[in-house]
């Protein structure tokens, strides 16, 4: 998704081929999101960007001539990465608020694994929850 991305923000052209299609579908301008590699909170923006962008990408890419080919498949694990993040962005804004304590922290977890449990045939969600319930016994 970063090459994606960069080819439509480093070219002025290019970017106006996918901001016609973009304004078609959603009737106004969306930029794609280029991540910051030491912020995860950027790749939850940029995923959930490209997810919502994917039919206008598609034409883009199509109109460009361009060799990059993602399949329904690749589009389905960032749709499901993208709600992956953005439970993990809600719990870790909880958690990080002035007022948290314990039990708000308590709560806030619960409802992050109760969430990432409903995404149980996503093989990244089971394996996010059983490292974090791992790890948060290790630190209780």
């Amino acid at each position: 998704m970063r090459k994606i991305a960069k080819i439509f923000r480093k070219s002025p052209t290019k970017n106006t081929i996918l901001q016609k299609y973009v304004k078609e579908e959603i009737g106004r301008e969306l930029n794609l999101i280029l991540d910051c590699s030491t912020r995860w909170n950027n790749l939850s923006d940029m995923l959930g960007r490209t997810v919502r962008l994917k039919n206008p990408i598609k034409k883009a890419l199509i109109d460009l001539k361009m060799d990059v080919d993602i399949s329904q498949d690749e589009f389905e694990r960032l749709f499901n990465l993208s709600k992956i993040f953005e439970i993990l962005k809600a719990t870790v804004e909880e958690l990080c608020k002035r007022n948290a304590n314990l039990m708000t922290s308590d709560a806030a977890l619960m409802f992050m694994f109760k969430k990432l449990d409903t995404m149980h045939r996503e093989i990244v969600a089971r394996e996010l929850v059983a490292s974090l319930k791992c790890r948060i016994k290790e630190r209780r």
